[in-house]
């Protein structure tokens, strides 16, 4: 019996379609066990994918780029996650809920290309979230202790405005404006937005009563933030 060794591919990211199928060993189909063989774990940013969308093609090619960020496909051949991340440091700060919006997407902040950059290859809200948690987790060695809120782990995690997973209460084009209210680490509050529990986002700033900014000037400056290289996290002054 061979040892787990939960082998990792870095930047899965443009690959030949052929190599897709190699990577589902089929002694270990369920990572949720890993009880046989070794599998190999394929990492990428979604981020990435709606950068080199503008010039992928160009550069390589429709035929070599038919295998570009596949993860419908790679979850399609057996593999039961992928880890997704940000690159950090590497590239500079990439907001967390950017690479949630490209995962889901495959579009830039302006919506383009229209219904995505093959979009065959999109996959579910709750899949791209496991991407960033579980899958990730789980690639590192570390799904008894990340990755899921469940006892006797670590509880870290944040609190949003919204419900990112509700596609009826927020539209695809509304992801990456969410704003995070609270981080919590190891089950503790160590950070509180200055608006929570205000009324936050207000449409205008008689309505919103406090020095936070209204919803229009926080998706301003949050795709001004999304726009620049090496860059703090959040459109909020705070």
């Amino acid at each position: 019996k061979a040892k787990d060794l939960r082998l990792r591919i870095e930047h899965f990211q443009i690959v030949n379609v052929s190599d897709i199928s190699r990577i589902n060993i089929p002694t270990q189909r369920n990572i949720q066990t890993a009880k046989e063989g070794s599998c190999i774990f394929v990492s990428m940013q979604p981020a990435h994918a709606t950068s080199d969308m503008e010039y992928a093609e160009k550069r390589l090619g429709k035929a070599r780029t038919k295998g570009a960020y596949a993860w419908h496909s790679i979850l399609k051949e057996g593999a039961k996650g992928i880890a997704f991340g940000s690159d950090w440091p590497t590239v500079g700060k990439v907001p967390p809920l950017l690479g949630i919006y490209a995962g889901i997407t495959r579009k830039d902040l302006k919506g383009n290309p229209k219904g995505g950059w093959q979009p065959q290859e999109c996959i579910s809200r709750q899949q791209v979230l496991r991407g960033y948690t579980y899958d990730a987790a789980f690639a590192a060695f570390r799904e008894n202790h990340y990755g899921r809120l469940k006892e006797n782990m670590f509880a870290d995690f944040v609190v949003l405005d919204r419900d990112i997973v509700d596609a009826k209460q927020v539209p695809d084009s509304d992801i990456w404006k969410a704003q995070i209210l609270g981080t919590f680490v190891g089950g503790k509050q160590v950070w509180k937005h200055p608006c929570w529990g205000k009324p936050y986002l207000a449409t205008s700033k008689k309505d919103r009563g406090d020095d936070c900014p209204t919803r229009a000037e926080f998706i301003e400056n949050t795709r001004a933030l999304f726009t620049t290289p090496n860059v703090g996290m959040h459109g909020c002054p705070h």
